[in-house]
């Protein structure tokens, strides 16, 4: 269901970009010039690049550089209010990417060639001031990397506070969204089904709650806003914006530094420790390989000379998803003029709270298919407390067609999310030139086992909307049942894998593009250090170099990747006191 933004009224949109405008402090902190010489110099102020730089600048005698290709997030009111995330893609603060032309999915994309459309950040804060901030670790090894997002946490849920699993104190907020009573009726309906409501971040991951998300007084909590401002005044902390970095500077098989672009003019600036790269899943593994870092083939083939032979830009994973548009007969989801209505902006102007402080996406369950051979699940639901009018969906005129209303009406949308797809994907250069975009194959449903695992999820969702928790509102979803697979038995295998095939899109989560590894992994880019391999002085610290894909939204553990190389870099051990804590509990 890949949507532009609840539209909010002209009225609106003044009245909180007043109320932003004048109650954010510290919008110029950034610089106009840099050093010549740095400490540390990261590439990207993403998720993982802010809490770098905030997390190595603490060292006072440290001089970190931070540099954003794209502005600042001050710039846009949108950012900081949950329900206009959506507004911010297709806008300056958005990469605004797209892949190659896929063969087994995006028919209904517009332009007419099956090209997936790919919003990632570019802005101070990254992708993670243009998501829908639910709050997911996914499936780890907590023992080492729990005190990581304990860290990092400041857990608003009462009920929540005092378990070992969770703090209070920490710069991110996590609260639960329950803004739309139809959030209950997920988890109620999961019940009947037979799952457990669960604390998904806790001990137990599997079973149906409400979501979990980043949100303080209202606002967006975002790693920008928690981790980057509070530090920025720091004097041995430089933050540089709209400076594109075009090559990491290599010599003798040692990073030394980076060139950039800033106001059309290229510089350099050169790092005493490391070059940190914090691009992200398409930016990170673009500059090595313009850099010379990457298959050695690839890069003859463009003539750029190769450093290190590595596989940069190879085992792309990504979550995909489908969903299933329901109508109810209960106002407890979200309408553009429930939105937009003067209540609405009221609450949120007076208490930080209403629709306004809300993402949308209420619900999230975890669940595993019947091939799922591994304890952690393999499949996810999100509920989406609105169904778009058709205007505001991004799939072709025609395609679309019986899919959305035209107006405004209660509604909701479930998603159907596979965790662990078997098709991996790519991200190749098109050329040797720095502004060009690369190429993205993310290779949707190559194997056939992907789309099976997609049918038995959508039909395992349809039961969800049977249970008597949705029935008793009226719900019904009689809109999957679109014109353009009226040649298929209607929920009929065939038809589910045509509907897929037209609407399945991405849930925003490439990772594992330099993904790490150990020393003698002829597939990983990175040691279990995030060092790239063969070149000193030069790390990776971002989602991609998750080895897979996680068990669930990728923004919690990108952030607790970068805690736990903050303290690999550092040399200390920040989180002894809450692993203790945790073990003793």
């Amino acid at each position: 269901m890949e949507l532009t933004g609840v539209k909010l009224s002209i009225f609106v949109v003044v009245v909180a970009f007043i109320l932003y405008r004048y109650t954010v402090k510290n919008t110029k902190l950034t610089v106009d010039t840099v050093n010549s010489t740095y400490d540390y110099i990261i590439v990207g102020g993403g998720s993982a690049g802010c809490v770098l730089a905030a997390r190595l600048s603490e060292d006072t005698e440290t001089r970190v550089l931070l540099i954003e290709a794209g502005g600042e997030e001050t710039e846009n009111a949108n950012i900081s209010i949950p329900v206009q995330a959506l507004a911010v893609w297709k806008t300056q603060w958005d990469w605004g990417y797209s892949t190659t032309p896929q063969k087994n999915s995006g028919f209904a994309q517009i332009g007419g060639e099956n090209r997936h459309f790919w919003p990632r950040g570019k802005v101070l804060g990254g992708s993670n001031n243009l998501n829908l901030m639910n709050y997911v670790r996914g499936s780890w090894g907590y023992q080492d990397v729990l005190p990581y997002f304990l860290k990092s946490e400041d857990m608003q849920i009462d009920d929540l506070k005092n378990s070992k699993y969770h703090r209070a104190g920490g710069p991110l907020a996590v609260m639960k969204d329950t803004e739309f009573p139809i959030w209950k009726r997920f988890v109620d309906a999961g019940k009947e089904l037979g799952y457990s409501e669960v604390d998904f971040n806790g001990e137990e991951q599997i079973g149906f709650a409400a979501s979990q998300i980043n949100v303080r007084d209202g606002s967006r909590a975002s790693t920008v806003s928690a981790f980057l401002r509070p530090a920025m005044s720091r004097d041995n902390l430089h933050v540089v914006v709209n400076a594109h970095v075009t090559k990491i500077i290599i010599e003798s098989k040692v990073a030394r530094g980076v060139y950039f672009v800033k106001d059309n003019k290229k510089h350099a600036v050169y790092a005493d420790r490391e070059v940190i790269l914090s691009a992200g899943a398409i930016g990170s593994p673009q500059i090595l390989m313009l850099s010379g870092v990457g298959p050695q083939t690839h890069l003859e083939n463009l003539n750029i000379p190769v450093i290190m032979d590595l596989p940069v830009g190879q085992n792309m994973e990504d979550h995909v998803y489908s969903f299933i548009p329901g109508i109810m007969s209960s106002p407890e989801g979200l309408t553009g003029p429930r939105a937009a209505s003067l209540s609405s902006v009221s609450q949120y102007l007076l208490f930080g709270s209403g629709p306004l402080s809300s993402t949308g996406l209420v619900g999230t369950a975890f669940l595993k298919s019947s091939k799922c051979k591994t304890k952690y699940p393999d499949s996810q639901f999100h509920l989406f407390a609105s169904l778009p009018i058709k205007e505001l969906a991004h799939y072709s005129v025609k395609q679309k067609n019986g899919l959305f209303p035209n107006e405004w009406t209660d509604g909701f949308a479930l998603l159907t999310i596979l965790l662990h797809p078997a098709s991996k994907g790519t991200i190749m250069l098109k050329s040797n030139d720095p502004f060009d975009y690369p190429a993205i194959d993310p290779n949707y449903f190559e194997k056939d086992e992907d789309m099976q695992q997609m049918i038995e999820l959508m039909k395992k969702a349809l039961e969800v909307l049977k249970t008597k928790p949705f029935t008793d509102i009226g719900s019904h979803f009689n809109r999957l049942n679109v014109p353009v697979c009226n040649h298929t038995k209607y929920l009929s295998d065939e038809h589910l894998k045509c509907f897929i095939r037209h609407f399945a899109v991405t849930l925003y989560h490439p990772t594992s593009t330099c993904r790490m590894g150990s020393r003698d992994d002829p597939n990983s880019v990175v040691d279990p250090q995030l060092r790239v391999k063969g070149i000193r002085n030069l790390r990776v610290v971002d989602a991609s170099v998750m080895p897979h894909v996680t068990s669930g939204n990728t923004n919690a553990p990108t952030i607790m990747i970068a805690e736990k190389a903050a303290d690999m870099i550092r040399g200390i051990d920040s989180v002894e006191e809450l692993r203790k804590r945790w073990k003793e509990t």
